[in-house]
């Protein structure tokens, strides 16, 4: 019983070892990450930069709902925000890296 324990131990310190060396996963998977030290905290007035258009029409509203709702937090779209904490941008030409 105590090797089966010990084994449970060792097992659950590996997988959180494994966890922390993991890749950073995003869904889309960007072109390019650039991994930093550091934190992002979200401010109490979350401003999101679109432009108006209908294929992001979805997109702002999934991000609205599921930034304001968990945080209480105030999350405002505006076609232009200089000081934007999210920006959502649609290329106008088609990108061969991507």
């Amino acid at each position: 019983m105590k090797r089966l324990m010990l084994w449970l131990v060792l097992y659950g310190f590996a997988s959180m070892a494994a966890a922390q060396n993991a890749a950073i996963a995003i869904i889309p998977e960007p072109v390019n990450l650039v991994q930093t030290n550091g934190v992002f905290v979200l401010p109490a007035r979350i401003t999101i930069e679109a432009p108006s258009s209908t294929e992001l029409q979805q997109t702002i509203s999934f991000l609205q709902q599921k930034l304001s709702v968990p945080t209480g937090y105030s999350v405002i779209v505006s076609k232009s925000a200089p000081n934007a904490v999210i920006r959502l941008l649609l290329n106008t030409t088609e990108d061969a890296v991507i």
